[in-house]
C-alpha cells in the first residue's frame, strides 16, 4: 500500500507540495562564459577535450567513482574505457540493447535495456565485460551515492510499480511499497537519503506524477501531479532549493514544440511547480543533473528556442547561470541521460557530433574520426559556491 507521509520525509521535503504550475515574470539572465585555456577546434569552446572517437551511436556517459574510467552505451553495447589509454583498450559487453549505464562501485556497472525491461550487473577489469541479468521487469534505476548499491524500480502488474534495493548480492524488494502507475525515471539525492520517482499514472499517459521515497524510513509520498498536459522528461533532481525537473507539454500545437521543454522547480514550502526564473522564460531544457555536492545544476538546453544547444551550469547558491560550452556547428545530444558529472565536480561529459551540409571524404581510419559521429567530450566547469 501507499505509505502515508511521516515526519522524517516532511523534514526532507520541507513542505507537502501540491499540483499545478505558474509562470515567472520576465527576467534578464546573465550568462557568463567559463574561462579556460587554448581552444582546440572542436566546435564546443575552450578547454573541451574528446573522450572517445570513431563510429557508433554513443550515449549515457558515466564516470567511475575515482574519475579515471568512463562507461557509456554504443549501439546497444556497454563500453568501459580507461581514460589514460587508447581505443584499442576498450572493453565491451555483448549486444544487450543497453540504453543506460551507471557505476555502482569502482568495479561494477549496472545497465538497463528498457525495451525488454532487463537490468544487468556488469563486472569490470577482467577483459571482456560480462553482463549478468538481475531483473527482467526493471523500469529504471539509480546508484546510491557512496554506498556501492542502487535502487531499482520494478514493474508490478499493469498499473503499479515497486522499489528494490541492491547492496551487493541481490535485489531486495521494499515490502509494502507500491507506486501507482509506471515509474519512468529514478534519481537519488546527493546525500543518499531520498529517491525521487517520475511516474505515469495508470490510464493517464498525458501527465506525470513525482513521488519521494525516504530510503531510511521507507516512507513514500506523492510530491506533485502535473497538470495542463505536462510530462516529465528524465529524472527529477533533488536540491536544497527544491525539486527540479524538465517537462514537455503534450497539449500545445506541434509547430511550437521547440519552446515546450521547460525547466521547472518546486520550491521548498511552495504549493505548485513553476518555470524556473533563474534560466529565463524562453529557456528550452532537455536534460539536467545535480552536482555530486548538490551545489550546482547542469542543464542541456537553449537560451531561446532558436538558439544553439549548449551545456549550462546553474549555481544554486548565487543563482548565476554560466555557459559551459560555446557551440559552433555541433549537435549536442539532448537526451536526459546524455550528461554526467565527474565525481570531483570539475568537469562534465556530454555527447555531440558535427553538423555537415553534405557528404564528406576523410583520408583517415574510421576509428580516428571524431566530429563525424556521436562522441563523448569532457567540458571543464567552474567551482561551485561550496568549493570556493
Amino acid at each position: 500500500m501507499l505509505v502515508r507521509a511521516g515526519v522524517c520525509l516532511a523534514v526532507l521535503l520541507l513542505a507537502f507540495l501540491a499540483t499545478g504550475c505558474s509562470h515567472p515574470a520576465a527576467r534578464e539572465i546573465s550568462v557568463l562564459p567559463i574561462p579556460a585555456g587554448e581552444r582546440p577546434d572542436l566546435g564546443l569552446g575552450p578547454g573541451v577535450r574528446p573522450l572517445s572517437s570513431g563510429p557508433g551511436y554513443k550515449g549515457s556517459p558515466a564516470w567511475s567513482p575515482d574519475g579515471s574510467r568512463m562507461a557509456f552505451t554504443m549501439d546497444g553495447y556497454v563500453i568501459e574505457k580507461d581514460l589514460g589509454v587508447r581505443r584499442a583498450m576498450w572493453e565491451s559487453t555483448e549486444q544487450i540493447e543497453a540504453r543506460r549505464v551507471e557505476w555502482i562501485s569502482g568495479g561494477t556497472l549496472a545497465a538497463l535495456a528498457p525495451e525488454d525491461e532487463t537490468l544487468y550487473l556488469i563486472g569490470t577489469g577482467g577483459g571482456n565485460l560480462k553482463a549478468r541479468k538481475i531483473s527482467e521487469r526493471a523500469l529504471a534505476f539509480s546508484p546510491l551515492p557512496g554506498r556501492g548499491g542502487m535502487i531499482a524500480a520494478l514493474r508490478r502488474g499493469p498499473s503499479r510499480s515497486t522499489l528494490a534495493l541492491w547492496l551487493g548480492k541481490r535485489l531486495v524488494p521494499y515490502a509494502g511499497v507500491q507506486v501507482p502507475g509506471r515509474i519512468s525515471n529514478v534519481s537519488v539525492s546527493p546525500n543518499g537519503r531520498l529517491a525521487l520517482l517520475a511516474s505515469v499514472p495508470p490510464e493517464e499517459e498525458s501527465t506525470s506524477e513525482i513521488y519521494a521515497f525516504d530510503l531510511q524510513n521507507r516512507i513514500l509520498k506523492r510530491v506533485t501531479r502535473l497538470e495542463n498536459g505536462l510530462r516529465i522528461l528524465g529524472a527529477p533532481q533533488w536540491t536544497g532549493r527544491g525539486v527540479y525537473f524538465v517537462a514537455k507539454s503534450e497539449a500545445a500545437p506541434k509547430q511550437e514544440s521547440p519552446g515546450l521543454y521547460g525547466l521547472y522547480r518546486i520550491p521548498p514550502g511552495a504549493n505548485r511547480p513553476e518555470l524556473d526564473p533563474d534560466v529565463g522564460r524562453d529557456f528550452a531544457a532537455s536534460g539536467i543533473r545535480v552536482s555530486p555536492d548538490g551545489s550546482r545544476l547542469a542543464i542541456l538546453g537553449r537560451l531561446h528556442p532558436n538558439s544553439p544547444a549548449n551545456l549550462y551550469v546553474l549555481d544554486l547558491g548565487t543563482k548565476e547561470l554560466r555557459a559551459a560550452t560555446q557551440n559552433e556547428g555541433m549537435e549536442i545530444k539532448s537526451g536526459p541521460g546524455d550528461l554526467a558529472w565527474r565525481p570531483d565536480g570539475k568537469s562534465m561529459a556530454i555527447v555531440a557530433r558535427g553538423v555537415f551540409s553534405g557528404p564528406r571524404v576523410e583520408d583517415v581510419p574510421a576509428e580516428a574520426l571524431l566530429r563525424e559521429f556521436y562522441n563523448l567530450y569532457e567540458v571543464p566547469l567552474p567551482a561551485g559556491e561550496k568549493e570556493r
